[in-house]
């Protein structure tokens, strides 16, 4: 098997990029200022996503301005409230009739996370379309396709299939409503960590999926002697 040079690197970085960027939208805490997090996350945004790069730099400069207290504060007026949200950070809201919660897209969503075989934690507080959850289960399905292909020739076919199932739910999902959702963080609060985070989350939604396009055909070209 001749998997393509520097391809499982890549996809370790994605793996990287997604499981950094759902803790990016988690409830701000003190880890947000150990330098692992976002050092971490500007590694893994190196080369493929040099233009996202450049965002997550500011994010890491402007936690210098902010206390964990004030990120709070902001985060809540975003995605939490208790007064109208700025920026509801679910996926039925954008992409269902009545900008409702638990719509038909929620429910498309809970049926993914069941055919990749995730169960959701029923003590779970976010809803399965929360941002945060669906950043998370991109890279749930990029480590079962690099668990794929460390079994060799046979699992190549599976590996595109799960590549496949990241491109539908990029297209369909993320991808769909992740432009106008970053658009009301950006317009409706200054603060410039959640600002940088918006433009990132943005900017490397649409680069992976160009991404994802190019890494199928490349799987898709190999040829088991």
């Amino acid at each position: 098997m001749n998997i393509p040079v520097g391809f499982l690197e890549k996809e370790n970085r994605r793996y990287n990029c997604y499981r950094l960027l759902s803790a990016c939208y988690c409830l701000p805490s003190e880890d947000f200022y150990k330098e692992s997090l976002m050092d971490d996350l500007i590694a893994s945004l190196e080369g493929n996503y040099y233009e996202a790069r450049d965002f997550a730099e500011a994010m890491k400069s402007s936690l210098e301005n902010y206390t964990s207290k004030d990120l709070l504060i902001d985060y809540s007026k975003l995605f939490i409230g208790p007064f109208k949200l700025i920026a509801p950070p679910y996926g039925s809201v954008y992409l269902d009739e009545g900008r409702r919660v638990m719509g038909d897209s929620t429910i498309d969503v809970v049926r993914r996370y069941a055919k990749a075989g995730v169960m959701l934690d029923e003590h779970q507080k976010d809803m399965p379309d929360h941002i945060s959850v669906e950043l998370e289960f991109m890279s749930y399905l990029i480590y079962k396709e690099l668990e794929a292909l460390k079994d060799g020739d046979s699992k190549i076919s599976v590996a595109v299939s799960i590549l496949e199932d990241q491109e539908d739910f990029l297209k369909k999902h993320l991808g769909a409503w992740v432009p106008e959702f970053t658009k009301s963080m950006k317009e409706g609060i200054e603060n410039s960590f959640y600002q940088n985070l918006a433009d990132l989350t943005e900017v490397f939604v649409a680069k992976d999926i160009l991404i994802l396009k190019d890494s199928i055909f490349q799987l898709k070209g190999i040829t088991v002697e």
